[in-house]
C-alpha cells in the first residue's frame, strides 16, 4: 500500500470518527432531555 492511500484512509477514518462522535453527542443530549422531562 502506498503512503498516499494510507493517508487517504486515515483521513476517511477521521471523518467517520468525527461523525460518530457528533451522533453520540446528540443521542446523549436527547437521552438527557427525555430523563429531565
Amino acid at each position: 500500500m502506498s503512503d498516499d492511500s494510507l493517508a487517504a484512509l486515515r483521513e476517511e477514518f477521521d471523518d467517520v470518527e468525527a461523525t460518530v462522535e457528533e451522533l453520540a453527542e446528540s443521542a446523549l443530549e436527547e437521552a438527557l432531555n427525555e430523563v429531565s422531562e
